[in-house]
């Protein structure tokens, strides 16, 4: 576990950005402080300016397309120090989703990431499959091996035996497992469904190795069915489960709702912010839309949204104020 964890501070190191603040202390050319971009860094090098730090930049030194992600990038009202945070998220904090899609793009990774793009037609319909997760989650471990299968224990140095438990007539590898060891042949024929005996057939051998019972295909068959009763009865019930339909409410009495949104065209970098505000009991009190230009990402665009409408809660000094928007990402920072 910590070789895996270790393995992956290259990837920390790529996923880095400097939050700019005053522009002191960041090296133009060499630091990563540039969002939008691949590395966070110039499209190209410069060389006469390796050494100067952000408050030296004149106009009319870089690129145009460099020129136009350094405006775009979004100024503190207040002053405040550089900091770092994860370029991978418009929050700018980390997260496993984002740090896995930056693996993929990365050369030398440690597996072979670049499969999974292959695949990713198959693994977007299976994570839509109507499935428990867990399903899901072993049909994915199958893919790329990851099953405790003897052979993989024994590869780890966690095993003697890698012979298969149920038949000892093969080593356990995933297609010995559900295809070629005679238990599971018998298995699929009494199912006559192959894709419904994986859940039973890992159960089994669970049970087998670490509670000690022996299982028949007969004993698997009939688990598969019933667990697949189960779920078709969760499932009937959720199809009778009335959705309580989403509709905007009034904040409690006394209080103000200010609801934001925000739009992002990423051809122009253009946002534009719509604010509302009403009372307890839904009217209106204020409302307007407002046009940012050079905004850098459909994140921004909600957070400037977001922080207008905060500015207009103050700014009108109403003593309790709800902010709401469907911006998760943006409420939650």
């Amino acid at each position: 576990m910590w070789k895996s964890i270790w393995a992956t501070k290259d990837l920390l190191k790529k996923g880095l950005l400097w939050r700019v603040g005053i522009g002191e202390n960041i090296s133009i050319s060499s630091d990563a402080w540039i969002p939008s971009v691949v590395n966070f860094r110039l499209s190209t090098e410069v060389d006469f300016m390796r050494d100067l730090k952000g408050q030296e930049v004149i106009e009319g030194t870089f690129l145009e397309e460099d020129s136009a992600r350094i405006l775009r990038i979004p100024l503190a009202e207040i002053p405040h120090a550089k900091f770092l945070v994860w370029g991978g998220e418009g929050s700018g904090e980390f997260s496993i989703r984002s740090a896995y899609k930056l693996l993929q793009t990365m050369e030398n990774h440690p597996r072979a990431y670049a499969l999974q793009s292959d695949y990713k037609k198959f693994y977007k319909k299976l994570w839509l499959l109507n499935l428990l997760i867990k399903m899901k989650i072993t049909i994915w471990r199958i893919t790329w091996n990851y099953l405790p299968t003897k052979a993989n224990m024994q590869h780890r140095g966690l095993v003697n035996d890698a012979s298969c438990p149920w038949c000892g007539e093969g080593t356990e590898m995933i297609d010995h497992l559900f295809r070629e060891c005679p238990v599971t042949v018998e298995v699929w024929s009494e199912l006559l469904l192959q894709e419904l005996c994986t859940l039973g057939n890992m159960g089994g051998k669970n049970a087998r190795i670490h509670k000690k019972q022996i299982s028949t295909s007969k004993d698997i068959r009939n688990f598969v069915n019933n667990y697949i009763t189960e779920i078709d009865g969760l499932e009937s019930r959720k199809q009778i489960e009335i959705k309580e339909e989403k509709v905007w409410r009034c904040p409690p009495r006394g209080s103000i709702k200010i609801n934001f949104d925000g739009a992002f065209d990423e051809r122009i970098n253009i946002s534009v912010s719509g604010i509302v505000a009403r009372n307890d009991e839904g009217s209106i009190l204020f409302s307007c839309s407002e046009i940012d230009k050079k905004v850098n990402s459909a994140f921004a665009a909600e957070a400037l949204a977001c922080r207008k409408a905060v500015k207009m809660g103050i700014e009108n000094m109403w003593p309790d104020f709800i902010i709401e928007g469907d911006a998760l990402t943006v409420i939650k920072k």
